[in-house]
């Protein structure tokens, strides 16, 4: 278990928390913590991708070898009870947040439910639906075309040794920068969707993820004898995200949708992946690591949590007040629903394989009896 990384999925759900505070710059003191910080906390979205690549490849590198029926079906078994039990309680949950929408239109608002309800609605370029019922949903979207996309990506990385692979490498950086440009400085209207919420360009951060993890596991960098400098080297990887996000006010805001922050969270990843330095043991104890379990649950409440708490008149007077309920609030949500809930369900569903495919369980209840 990569410990770090797991404990790091709750930091960056607390960051896209923390870019939904988005009241903020209704108020003159906190307009510029917002603007300048808070805001680019959408990034959290960004380190999912990328970190999923990276977590899938170093658990599943030498699972699709051979690709057949078996062994996809059980990953995308796996995946779909990673996510979809979650995506319902919360879509449910933001139903009475749409009632006015439901009295004014009702067709069109069942009509957005159905991409939504199947996963499809970053593929839609309508900010009503991509964006529709929980609005964080759009990046489920994403990883679960990720996921289809995942068995075939391994079975090509098995075909070819590292060397093979680096001009894939270049190609996909060349094809981000290259297309973050024809679209950063177009006129299109639809630019925020392409950039932001399309799989097809979002997909480029979780093959990034997917081409470190094979690096680490194919071609990992001997640091023994550098161990005693490996605190400073996960400090500086730290450091390097916190300098990006202090000068990228002069870095075109079109940037910051894919590209800017994906090398500063690909050093971190790689870095914290190695789990040698002080700060990785830090973050390796328990309570971490037990709400970046929870970090899921988290980032799928959160932000319906803050929509319903705007709505108590004690707690919506004040900005920052609303902001720490908003938090303790999602935060307790988060715990219930992980235990309660997103657990016992993602572990009922994993067994639809073997309800599938009978024989497999016979085949693997032997192989322990051996």
């Amino acid at each position: 278990m990569l410990k770090p990384l797991t404990s790091f999925r709750f930091f960056a759900a607390l960051a896209v928390f923390f870019s939904h505070l988005s009241y903020f710059k209704e108020y003159n003191y906190l307009e510029w913590l917002y603007v300048h910080i808070f805001y680019e906390g959408s990034m959290g979205v960004s380190f999912f991708f990328i970190l999923s690549g990276f977590i899938l490849t170093y658990n599943y590198h030498d699972k699709f070898n051979p690709l057949n029926k078996y062994n996809t079906s059980k990953f995308l078994i796996s995946r779909f009870a990673r996510i979809y039990p979650v995506h319902i309680l919360t879509f449910i949950l933001s139903l009475p947040l749409l009632y006015k929408a439901f009295l004014e239109s009702t067709l069109i608002t069942l009509a957005k439910a159905i991409p939504n309800l199947m996963l499809l609605h970053s593929f839609f370029p309508i900010r009503e639906v991509y964006f529709s019922f929980n609005g964080v949903s759009w990046s489920l979207s994403n990883e679960i075309f990720f996921y289809l996309c995942m068995p075939i990506i391994i079975y090509f990385y098995n075909k070819f040794n590292l060397n093979g692979l680096k001009p894939l490498i270049y190609i996909v950086i060349l094809l981000l920068v290259a297309t973050t440009f024809a679209i950063g400085f177009s006129d299109s209207l639809i630019k925020g969707w392409l950039l932001y919420i399309f799989p097809l360009f979002r997909m480029i951060e979780f093959i990034i993820g997917t081409l470190i993890a094979i690096l680490f596991i194919k071609q990992p960098i001997n640091w023994n004898k550098y161990q005693k400098y490996f605190t400073l080297f996960e400090i500086s990887s730290l450091l390097s995200l916190l300098i990006g996000m202090y000068i990228n006010n002069f870095v075109p805001t079109t940037f910051h949708y894919g590209l800017y922050y994906i090398p500063f969270m690909s050093l971190i990843i790689y870095i914290f992946a190695y789990q040698m330095g002080r700060i990785s043991k830090l973050i390796s104890n328990r309570l971490f690591i037990y709400l970046g379990e929870i970090s899921f649950s988290f980032y799928m409440l959160h932000q319906l949590v803050i929509r319903y708490s705007s709505y108590i008149p004690g707690i919506k007077s004040s900005p920052i007040i609303l902001a720490i309920f908003s938090f303790i609030i999602s935060l307790f949500g988060s715990v219930i629903i992980y235990s309660l809930y997103e657990v016992p369900l993602r572990n009922k569903i994993k067994n639809w394989y073997y309800v599938i495919f009978p024989k497999k369980r016979i085949i693997e209840h032997r192989k322990v009896a051996r």
